[in-house]
């Protein structure tokens, strides 16, 4: 069964309508222990937009995380996670689309089960992000697009690459990585999302939000 973790049924929201309603309640400045990190994914296809739907992170995401309060300096600025991210052909940070339906996220997965072209699959044609400070939460978004015709099937999984290192670097190192690693997925397996079938007449978008909150 489709997971509806944010909105009510039926409901399509405006990004900003998302934040307000992933806003955290009034919490003490005394009494904040916890940074929560969750990832939020929504489609746009044919002038349409989906919920957003909760992701499943990866063993590579929380090392890549851990890295960057490791590390003393990265060897150069392509080495963050969002290095590269705009620039094409998308080596350094992307997305791609895959077709299983039936296989559940693991924490040891490092690419998606059935990607829809070559490789680790077909990326956007453009992509480009943003990010957003609010008063006790904060998140960033990736987006990516492919353009008419770029990519048809029926979608069951999308998957997130960013560049992090996968291995837990030295204390105080210096340098990340020099390739882009898979850090989150959304499935129809897990019972995110009912599989969405692309309108190829169309633009495909998948916008992927990190939001980080104080809990």
């Amino acid at each position: 069964m489709e997971k509806e973790y944010i909105f009510r049924k039926f409901e399509i929201p405006s990004l900003n309508n998302i934040i307000a309603k992933l806003k955290p309640k009034k919490i003490d400045n005394k009494a904040i222990d916890e940074i929560k990190i969750r990832g939020y994914v929504q489609f746009e296809n044919g002038g349409k937009k989906t919920r957003w739907f909760r992701n499943h992170f990866v063993g590579n995401g929380l090392i890549g995380i851990v890295n960057l309060f490791a590390i003393s300096q990265a060897s150069s600025s392509s080495d963050y996670p969002a290095g590269g991210w705009t620039t094409s052909p998308f080596n350094n940070g992307t997305m791609v689309l895959g077709t299983d339906t039936t296989t559940a996220t693991t924490v040891n997965m490092t690419s998606l089960v059935a990607p829809i072209g070559t490789g680790i699959g077909t990326k956007p044609n453009s992509q480009s992000g943003s990010a957003y400070n609010g008063t006790s939460y904060t998140y960033v978004l990736y987006i990516g697009t492919w353009n008419a015709g770029t990519v048809s099937g029926t979608v069951g999984e999308v998957g997130l690459y960013l560049k992090v290192n996968t291995t837990l670097q030295t204390f105080g190192s210096t340098g990340m990585t020099t390739s882009q690693n898979f850090v989150s997925r959304l499935s129809v397996a897990d019972g995110d999302f009912t599989a969405q079938t692309i309108n190829t007449s169309n633009p495909f978008t998948v916008n992927w939000m990190l939001k980080f909150a104080f809990e």
